[in-house]
């Protein structure tokens, strides 16, 4: 989804800074961060919550966050929290 999305904006940026008088490589710089910032904080966040998805830290935020809106937790998270509990 990320790198749809920071195409269109990087052709948007660049087209941009075109019309306002930018000579062409500040605007092939200034597009290409703004092609690069979405997918690599998409990658940033996509590492950091698989680090915690499996964990004890994951699994209690996740069981804890079901209950304070008052929803059951899912069987599958409630399932592996338990087993973790008992060991």
């Amino acid at each position: 989804m990320a790198t749809p999305t920071a195409a269109v904006a990087a052709v948007w940026i660049y087209c941009n800074n075109r019309w306002r008088g930018i000579n062409n490589s500040d605007a092939l710089k200034n597009s290409l961060k703004t092609f690069v910032k979405p997918i690599l904080f998409s990658g940033f966040t996509y590492m950091l919550s698989a680090q915690f998805g499996a964990s004890n830290l994951g699994q209690s935020i996740a069981t804890s966050m079901y209950k304070a809106t008052g929803k059951t937790v899912p069987e599958q998270i409630a399932k592996i929290y338990n087993n973790k509990k008992e060991l």
